[in-house]
């Protein structure tokens, strides 16, 4: 068995999205087969709240070649760097974990960079602007 190249998706802007993985067999097996798969931090840490860390287990039935599990990136506001986490199928049961046992889920970064006006309102008009800041008076 091996897992499918994994997804690159938008985190969103709040809340879960989810990101599918694929397990998938040769053949099918006249007995299900179930894997163990955990998560694993890259760039997006699950400490950092890009996404959920998980470790279960999946099955495929009797006679399927295929299974879907997810994992829950976490959307937020910050603009940053696309980021991404691993996955591996770590064990089986009526099965042999061959192949590719990794795939990667890439979070593509949805926000947008923000560049405010910033207005300064003095009586006066003597405002003194410090440390190379590039600020618009009106």
């Amino acid at each position: 068995m091996t897992v499918a190249a994994g997804p690159s998706l938008d985190e969103g802007e709040g809340g879960a999205t989810p990101f599918p993985f694929t397990v998938n067999l040769s053949t099918g097996y006249s007995l299900p087969v179930t894997v163990q798969y955990q998560t694993a931090d890259g760039s997006a840490t699950a400490a950092d709240g890009d996404y959920e860390p998980v470790a279960s287990s999946i099955v495929i039935p009797a006679g399927e070649t295929s299974a879907t599990f997810t994992v829950n990136v976490i959307g937020d506001i910050r603009n940053e760097p696309n980021e991404t986490f691993g996955v591996s199928l770590t064990g089986a049961t009526n099965g042999t974990i061959g192949g590719a046992s990794t795939a990667t889920g890439t979070i593509v970064n949805d926000d947008d960079t923000v560049n405010p006006n910033v207005t300064v309102l003095s009586p006066d008009g003597g405002e003194t602007l410090t440390g190379g800041q590039l600020v618009a008076l009106t």
